[in-house]
């Protein structure tokens, strides 16, 4: 939120990725978010449906933006 009487309403969302999440027992999952961020190492990825979805530390290994190829 913001005080500013010039602010928007609502901001127009960036277009979402594709992002390749390889988990700890080597299995690739292709999860279409926004973005993501690890806090106390679990990793968040924000969906483009505005909600998120989080893989528990110690679960996933890497996280990368898929390539269209693959």
């Amino acid at each position: 939120m913001t005080d500013r009487p010039d602010a928007p309403l609502f901001t127009t969302p960036a277009r979402a990725k594709r992002w390749r999440v390889v988990l700890s027992d080597g299995t690739p999952r292709t999860v279409e978010a926004h973005g993501f961020r690890v806090e106390g190492g679990a990793l968040v990825m924000v969906l483009p449906t505005g909600c998120a979805a989080a893989y528990a530390a110690g679960v996933w290994r890497t996280v990368e933006e898929a390539r269209d190829a693959e």
